[in-house]
């Protein structure tokens, strides 16, 4: 049987460093092969300005870029002589991007036919309502955000979800929308990047978040409502989905290798000593005194991570199930925390754990972190790579 291979450039930027990879995705194969990987770290401090950071984002990218074009392209040639690229995907982490969910209802005495137009006039006033509140919001301060991409993820019509509405009668209608939003400036490096390194390749742009709730959906079937905590290096995204829909986001700008510099801290780390710590505590080796600045700092993460959760049952019900996502070496640190806090919102009955099941293969056999690996099941298991975006 004949099977379709896609040979995909996969970029990945997250708060504290940008990974590149190049992946042979073939039909058929439960998941994809990395022919080549590499890491490019950015030198951030949350002291830093917005400008400033940005900066540093971009300057990595063409970095980043610069080795797609070279090393990269010399693995994949080593590993199939006449491969040529046909995707581009570019995921974007906290604090880079933003994802908002949003409803619209409509209710007629009478019941009347949904139409295309219909639906669209609907949409367009989500896609207002959701600049309107983006311009007034505070991040519209420290970036200027774009939006990526938009997908409809959900259609009620008289309290019942329709996966084909357009022909449907009724007098109520619910619509759902996701969209996702990432630096103007950044997004605008890839295009120019991409259009001069490799003007024939497509590129698709999305948040980590609709990455995350599109594999997790289809990895985990018979989980149909969960919740997602995503702990980049700097930030935290928390994300619901309800019988399979992508219900609320939030985000707070602490995360894994920020935890140990905010500005409750007495002592001030910066730079490698901020994760060394964690790292040390997560391995069983920290000292009583790493202990207790680490007692100390995840004391307060904790409390916004369930301020964070709290927001979330203010808007609807939190699930019983919570997926973690978080890098290796710091996971059993931040599971055990996202345990506790979930037990003090939600009682005995919260199950929390890291969806081990998402998998890369590696031409040299080494293991591809998991947020790599999210993206990486992504691009080869969705057909309809470029769905919402604005490419």
């Amino acid at each position: 049987m004949f099977r379709d291979t896609r040979y995909g450039i996969l970029i990945d930027i997250g708060s504290a460093q940008i990974d590149v990879a190049i992946l042979s995705s073939t039909e058929g194969k439960p998941a994809p092969l990395c022919v080549y990987r590499d890491a490019f770290t950015m030198n951030l401090s949350y002291r830093m300005s917005a400008d400033d950071r940005l900066r540093t984002v971009r300057r990595t990218l063409r970095e980043a870029y610069k080795a797609l074009n070279t090393d990269g392209l010399r693995a994949l040639v080593r590993h199939k002589k006449d491969a040529t690229l046909t995707d581009t995907l570019v995921v974007f982490r906290p604090p880079w991007s933003r994802t908002a969910t949003r409803k619209v209802f409509f209710r007629d005495v009478t019941p009347f036919t949904i139409s295309e137009a219909f639906l669209e006039s609907l949409f367009v006033t989500l896609e207002e309502k959701l600049e309107s509140e983006y311009r007034e919001a505070d991040i519209a301060h420290a970036f200027d955000f774009d939006i990526i991409e938009h997908a409809i993820v959900e259609t009620c019509i008289d309290g019942c979800v329709v996966d084909e509405p357009i022909g449907t009668k009724g007098q109520e209608v619910v619509l759902r929308h996701y969209t996702g939003l990432a630096p103007a400036e950044i997004n605008k490096d890839i295009e120019s990047i991409q259009e001069r390194t490799f003007p024939e390749v497509p590129v698709a742009l999305h948040s980590c978040q609709y990455v995350s709730y599109r594999v997790l959906k289809e990895a985990y079937p018979d989980i149909p409502s969960f919740c997602i905590i995503t702990i980049a290096d700097e930030a935290t995204e928390c994300a619901v989905i309800i019988n399979g829909s992508l219900r609320y986001a939030t985000v707070f700008a602490i995360g894994s290798s920020t935890v140990m510099g905010q500005p409750w801290q007495d002592v001030r780390l910066g730079g490698k000593h901020t994760t060394k710590h964690i790292r040390t505590l997560a391995s069983g080796t920290a000292t009583e005194a790493e202990q207790e600045q680490c007692r100390t700092a995840l004391t307060q993460y904790k409390k916004k991570l369930r301020e964070a959760l709290i927001e979330i049952e203010n808007h609807l019900r939190l699930p019983r199930t919570s997926m973690v996502l978080v890098a290796d070496e710091v996971r059993t640190v931040f599971t055990d925390i996202c345990k506790e806090t979930l037990k003090d919102v939600l009682g005995d009955s919260s199950t929390v754990f890291v969806p081990d099941t998402i998998s890369m293969d590696s031409i040299d056999n080494e293991k591809i972190p998991l947020p790599l690996r999210m993206a990486g099941t992504f691009f080869h298991k969705m057909n309809d790579l470029g769905e919402g975006t604005q490419n």
